[in-house]
């Protein structure tokens, strides 16, 4: 994504007031086993497609608003990244301002992450979630079925537990059967709703910058390599 002159004029003025990092670095770190605060800082729909592995999310436009509830302690460590080091200098600058006092931006984002192979995850989408629950019920309702041709039954359920009891492979596939048609019933509906939803919100929600440029005007010293 080509940027806006006037953004790159403004994260340039910014970046000599904070600490950045590269991939590499982070990655390294994580293999040691060295504790610290991974944000991605991106929006929502960019953090739902894939992010670096061991990441939490908080979006660029809250992240003033929410950092303190998940990181009270100002001076713990906290390594941020975006799409490719633009967003998390600014969101780095900006948190700093708030008396955080190690907070480190990771150039090239995402991007360079990508570009090297490093490990990503992917949170389940509704679908994937959907057809989970839906699969689950479909087990319950097959394992059910051998269960209806023992012990007694009321007037409603005698038809279904004397079919069992003649043929019980054949009633355990039958639920099965209706188990596996809520799997795709259920899984349709909520893969629509879901990218109904993901459309509605691209630009919008949680990663969406809302931080006016005044806000990160350079007052600081020079940019520190981690």
């Amino acid at each position: 994504m080509k940027h806006s002159e006037a953004f790159v004029k403004l994260v340039e003025e910014i970046k000599p007031s904070i600490k950045e990092t590269t991939p590499e670095v982070v990655l390294k770190r994580q293999q040691g086993g060295e504790k610290f605060y991974f944000i991605d800082v991106r929006e929502d729909h960019e953090w739902v497609e894939g992010h670096a592995r061991g990441a939490q999310h908080i979006g660029r436009g809250v992240i003033e608003r929410d950092i303190e509830k998940l990181i009270p302690n100002k001076t713990d460590e906290i390594v941020l990244y975006c799409g490719g080091g633009f967003r998390s200098a600014l969101a780095a600058y900006n948190i700093q301002k708030m008396g955080y006092t190690n907070v480190i931006s990771m150039d090239g984002g995402i991007r360079r992450w990508r570009e090297l192979g490093y490990p990503e995850e992917k949170p389940l989408s509704a679908p994937t979630k959907a057809f989970a629950i839906a699969g689950i019920i479909g087990i319950i309702c097959g394992a059910m079925s051998p269960a209806l041709a023992g012990g007694e039954a009321s007037d409603a359920f005698a038809p279904i537990q004397a079919s069992t009891a003649a043929d019980p492979a054949g009633m355990q596939l039958m639920f099965i059967s209706i188990g596996l048609l809520f799997v795709l019933v259920f899984s349709i509906f909520a893969g629509t709703m879901y990218y109904m939803c993901k459309d509605k919100g691209k630009g919008k929600g949680r990663g969406h910058s809302t931080v006016p440029p005044e806000t990160v005007a350079p007052d600081l010293e020079t940019t520190t390599r981690v």
